[in-house]
């Protein structure tokens, strides 16, 4: 008897293309990497992460990683596979590395989620990566990497023109928000899975309902005349700006260093979100939930406004309201401190530097911001 073998359409042409194009990718991808790296004069930073570290959150966090240590002075090497070439994609930052000038090798000794530092005449040196949302619970690490911010604005901050025109922004909203709020993606139970946090779009649709005669909420297309008025004002606000509409990339910094607070709901999946790490960089308080999970932990009034439910998440966004100008440049001067020592761009690539010239030869970093396999697939992903 045989067995009927059923193969749907799309799942044939997927695989049928699939053996079309390998040798496609074969020939480019040995085209673009060299077999081995062998180092010269110059100070090298060999990456090489593992398959779900590389790509999780479209391989945001991957390009992040080496981003940090091109700024520190190292030509990055990256350990590369063939799948890595082949999942290239526009939606992610594959493309964005394959496109920097690092070298691609598809051999090397650096272990899988580490690091090593080549310098002439100083041993090695290797910063050793382990992740999960739960990893501080189950060891002791040199220290926990700092979520970033996103790499767009990374790069944005590397042009001191651009970074010096920004402070000369004039602050004109007393609170707002920015971001995406669909349903889909920002609903309760993905947060509350690991974190038991109160979802983004919870937030917002709370402070929306409890304060809607101070809430201006921009959703629409037609909004987008109401944000670029937003952005060019010299006048001040006292509301509360919720804004859906999305920015050009050009304005999204100018519209935080145009903020006095900046309410900071969790991301899709997870509390951080590059949003916070941005605010903060421009000056604008966040008022959060999870101020605990970073590292050092916020402090409630002097760095943000921090609540544990909504009737405190009330009582935030009163506080903002009513606080004075003074009492506010107070505080901004304890975020922006806080984002320059721990959270900046030059904060990390200065640790990486001083890594580098020490007597040690390992440091261990703990990521609790990306998911374990094993946490990924209990994370419930919603239709």
């Amino acid at each position: 008897m045989f067995t009927k073998i059923t193969t749907t359409p799309k799942k044939l042409i997927k695989t049928l293309i699939g053996i079309i194009t390998y040798p496609f990718y074969q020939i480019s991808y040995l085209n673009c990497t060299t077999k081995k790296f062998t180092p010269t004069d110059g100070r090298y930073a060999i990456v090489h992460l593992d398959r779900h570290l590389t790509g999780d959150d479209y391989s945001r966090y991957f390009y992040s990683i080496c981003m940090y240590f091109s700024s520190a002075g190292f030509q990055v090497v990256v350990k590369s596979y063939l799948r890595d070439f082949r999942n290239i994609s526009k939606v992610g930052f594959q493309e964005n590395i394959w496109n920097e000038n690092y070298i691609f090798v598809r051999n090397c000794s650096t272990p899988v989620n580490s690091v090593t530092l080549l310098q002439p005449g100083i041993p090695e040196h290797v910063i050793q990566f382990f992740y999960g949302y739960n990893v501080l619970r189950q060891g002791s690490y040199d220290c926990v990497a700092p979520y970033p911010m996103h790499p767009n604005q990374y790069k944005s901050y590397l042009d001191p023109i651009f970074h010096d025109e920004l402070r000369k922004s004039k602050r004109t909203m007393k609170i707002s928000f920015s971001g995406k709020a669909k349903e889909r993606m920002y609903a309760d139970i993905r947060v509350k899975t690991f974190f038991n946090v109160s979802s983004r779009l919870e937030v917002l649709q709370f402070i929306i309902a409890q304060y809607s005669e101070k809430t201006s909420h921009l959703k629409s297309e037609p909004d987008k005349l109401i944000l670029h008025q937003l952005l060019n004002s010299v006048d001040k606000t006292n509301e509360i700006i919720i804004s859906e509409v999305k920015t050009e990339e050009k304005d999204w910094l100018n519209f935080l260093w145009k903020s006095d607070f900046f309410i900071c709901p969790p991301g899709a999946r997870m509390p951080w979100s590059h949003n916070c790490v941005e605010a903060m960089s421009a000056g604008a308080i966040p008022i959060l939930e999870y101020g605990s999970l970073f590292r050092p932990s916020l402090q409630h009034k002097k760095n943000c406004l921090s609540y544990t439910n909504l009737e405190e998440l009330k009582s935030a966004i009163d506080t903002a309201l009513a606080m004075e100008p003074h009492e506010i440049e107070i505080m901004r001067k304890h975020v922006f401190d806080y984002y320059t020592q721990y959270l900046s761009g030059d904060s990390i690539t200065r640790r990486i530097d001083e890594f580098s010239r020490s007597p040690r030869s390992l440091l261990t970093v703990a990521i609790p911001f990306v998911p374990t396999i094993k946490e990924w697939r209990l994370i419930p992903w919603l239709g």
